[in-house]
């Protein structure tokens, strides 16, 4: 386990060039961003391969390591692509690389095995089996869920090897890691390739039963801040602390880094602290200890933006509004103002605060006694960028030979020489005064001299000898930086790369079918596989469902579990007789490899390619038994496959989210002991689309949401093949005939309601 007293790396954001510059002078130990294609932060300003050189070169001269993001899902038809351009970060010396895809991971570790790669968050990797798994695919690091409690990442330490990353201070998704696809399948921009819309932030109201019961940012969760919880991740064993920000201002960078870094160096943080990061940005009034302890007090229904810190309130005076407030307030400050919690208006001050007052500029419906919220600083705004790399000189002119000027910069030292031989002056000499001032002139660099040695006889030198000394000598220290940096990365050149194309694998006609009960009623095809997803999971349940049909029978594991739920879930699959697991995340083929069960790789894995597929399918060995394609790809990209045999989603509710917080508190207030759930609980956005929500217990409570119209390609599928449905109790019968008429050759007259049919008949995404 990693001692305590060792530093953890604190990685920051770098959505533009300013940022990155905020970062680095700010007092990073790394950066993260990305490039032009496949990362998560398409919105972001990013960088290019073009410029990507430059400011990797920039970073390691200041000892920041540099980590690009690779972490989008990635079709068979970029596969090619994404690995080139990771050996392109590889060839310019990026110290790591963060990825989602399975594929991409696979084929980085095949062809660079000595690059830094970090298993993205969007894996979702949260308990001991994930992080064993993320071992066996190689990876160096991961990035834990924001989801996973501290006593399981604590788990992960003591029993892996594995690095872990966690997320220090930033925005929190909703959804659990990765298992989003709410913008997916309602603005047709996908979180998972870099383009969410965010609907999460905006308003819905809340019914139970069909009564109006709560409104507001329902799905919008507050911002994290772990400030007072560092030394908790550093006993538990945590490598890098990460700050979340890529699409938010310089300002932000510069401040979040600057705290953490303080305290990261040995101070305690204190009241200001905290004020000058809520300054920076604040959604929510922060959760100060994330899923560490507990899923509630995560969400903030009365604000879904920046809120700020809290300075004051309004007063009037003679009919002009001022701000009553302790702080010192400058002039061009800006502010948002609060009435009851809810959003009034926004101000700027006119003026430096004088007795405690400030005359503000304000927007209509402010009103005395409202609320001021400090929102951006002055002071934030002129953050430094004057780092500097400190150097020590030597310079030397001694008669009749070439002047030389040595810079030395912690174990690197460099020395080079002047043109020509120093002669005896013929009227008089060159100070050491002179020299001194020039070696000192050292501009717009990326330097400064903090000592300087002249050592020389009386020589007359022409300052523009010097000043040609000082630039090569910096020119030579700087190239010598680099060089000394990147021997440490030990690479090899790498040209461009070529795939064999992956074998053609076919498999005999199937219907997976989801199922809470069995229904007895319906004659059941031997070519069905029953996935039984309650929304209890017990032993009882389970052992009642196994014993209704000899037919195979698999659990459904969920995408996410902490290490009490995978008790439960250990203990169903002892007692209870399924042949195998659909495994949503990866901790289920773990499990189902423990205790010898057959695995089906399910919609949780998001399978995109076939080299993500062989991946997986190499670590399940002989208990592979199939797979599904993900749910956000078109048909013409299923068909793209190499591997025909797994099971396209045809039918039934799509899961666009999975919650670990609690809904009912939000709208209820109540907690576990005193839950008010009977069911039939929805969210209805502003344009009156409705989202069902519905518990699924394991040890924990977690809550799906599932998207206004269920999926159906009635119209889109007419050829058998390989289907999963997940259907409910009323039209089980129907959509079961109907896709077993297809696999049948026969017509089948069903047509559903209301519907959507996805991404399924989408030309691309």
């Amino acid at each position: 386990m990693q001692s305590s007293d060792k530093k953890p790396l604190l990685l920051a954001p770098a959505g533009s060039i300013e940022s990155l510059k905020a970062a680095v002078h700010s007092g990073a130990d790394a950066v993260y961003f990305g490039l032009d294609k496949f990362n998560a932060r398409m919105k972001a300003e990013n960088f290019t391969p073009d410029n990507l050189d430059e400011w990797v070169k920039f970073c390691h001269l200041f000892n920041v390591k540099v980590f690009i993001t690779l972490n989008t899902s990635i079709k068979n038809d970029e596969i090619l692509a994404a690995t080139q351009l990771a050996i392109d970060c590889y060839n310019k010396n990026v110290d790591g690389l963060i990825v989602t895809d399975l594929g991409l991971l696979k084929s980085i570790k095949e062809i660079l095995p000595n690059m830094d790669v970090t298993i993205s968050t969007q894996q979702n990797i949260h308990n001991v089996l994930g992080a064993k798994m993320a071992q066996i695919l190689n990876a160096d690091r991961i990035v834990v869920s924001r989801e996973a409690h501290l006593c399981d990442i604590t788990k992960i330490k003591q029993n892996t090897n594995i690095e872990i990353e966690t997320f220090l201070h930033g925005a929190m998704c909703v959804s659990v890691s990765g298992q989003c696809y709410f913008s997916s399948f309602i603005d047709s921009n996908s979180g998972n390739r870099g383009l969410c819309a965010q609907p999460c932030r905006q308003k819905y109201d809340a019914h139970f039963g069909g009564k109006k019961l709560n409104s507001g940012y329902l799905l919008s969760s507050k911002d994290l801040c772990l400030i007072n919880h560092i030394n908790n991740l550093k006993k538990a064993g945590v490598s890098v602390l990460k700050i979340e920000g890529r699409n938010r201002r310089p300002q932000y960078v510069a401040q979040t880094v600057s705290t953490y870094r303080k305290i990261l160096d040995g101070k305690q943080p204190d009241e200001n602290d905290i004020f000058c990061l809520k300054s920076a940005f604040n959604r929510g009034d922060y959760t100060c200890d994330g899923y560490f302890f507990n899923n509630s007090d995560k969400i903030y229904p009365l604000i879904q933006g920046h809120m700020g810190a809290y300075v004051g309130n309004i007063i009037n005076k003679k009919g002009v509004l001022y701000l009553k407030s302790g702080k010192h307030i400058n002039k061009g400050d800006a502010f948002k103002v609060l009435c009851n919690g809810l959003e009034a208006g926004g101000a700027v001050a006119l003026s430096d605060s004088e007795n405690n007052l400030t005359k503000l500029s304000v927007s209509q419906g402010v009103k005395e006694n409202d609320k001021v919220y400090i929102t951006s600083l002055t002071q934030q705004n002129e953050f430094s960028l004057n780092k500097k790399i400190e150097i020590s000189a030597y310079f030397s002119a001694k008669i009749n030979q070439k002047p030389k000027l040595t810079l030395t910069r912690e174990n690197i030292s460099i020395t080079v020489f002047g043109d020509i031989l120093t002669q005896k002056p013929i009227n008089r000499h060159t100070t050491k005064e002179e020299i001194t001032q020039q070696l000192l002139r050292i501009g717009n660099t990326h330097y400064t001299i903090a000592d300087i040695v002249v050592d020389c006889d009386e020589v007359f030198l022409p300052l523009s000898s010097i000043n040609s000394l000082r630039r090569n000598a910096i020119e030579a220290i700087e190239q010598e930086i680099i060089t000394q940096y990147n021997k440490k990365l030990n690479r090899k050149f790498f040209k461009n790369v070529t795939f064999a194309k992956m074998p053609v694998i076919n498999a005999a006609d199937s219907i997976l079918l989801y199922l809470s009960s069995f229904d007895k009623s319906i004659n059941f095809d031997s070519n069905t596989i029953f996935v039984y997803k309650p929304d209890q999971y017990s032993i009882q349940g389970a052992r009642e469902f196994c014993e209704t049909t000899k037919l195979p029978k698999y659990l459904d594991l969920p995408n996410f579990a902490t290490e009490k739920d995978i008790e439960v879930l250990t203990s169903i699959l002892k007692e209870a007789a399924f042949e195998g697991v659909v495994a949503n995340n990866l901790y289920g083929i773990l499990l189902a490899k423990e205790l010898n069960k057959k695995i089906i790789c399910g919609l949780g894995l998001n399978i995109f390619n076939d080299r993500a597929l062989d991946s997986l399918r190499q670590i399940c060995g002989n208990l592979f038994e199939s797979f599904v394609y993900s749910k956000e790809l078109t048909l013409n990209e299923i068909n793209d496959f190499s591997d025909k045999s797994g099971y396209i989603f045809a039918e039934g509710e799509i899961c666009v989210m999975t919650l670990a917080h609690c809904p009912v508190q939000v709208s209820y207030n109540c907690n576990c002991g005193t839950c008010k759930y009977k069911g039939d609980l929805s969210y209805t956005d502003k344009t009156n689309r409705k989202f069902a929500l519905k518990r699924k217990k394991v040890y924990n409570c977690y809550w799906e949401i599932y998207n206004c119209y269920p999926l159906s390609g009635v119209k889109k599928l007419f050829k058998a093949g390989r289907y999963l449905l997940k259907t409910n109790d009323n039209n089980l019968q129907q959509v079961y005939a109907h896709y077993s008429a297809i696999n049948a050759s026969q017509n089948s007259n069903y047509q559903p309601n209301e519907y959507t049919t996805g991404h399924l008949s989408k030309k691309t995404n």
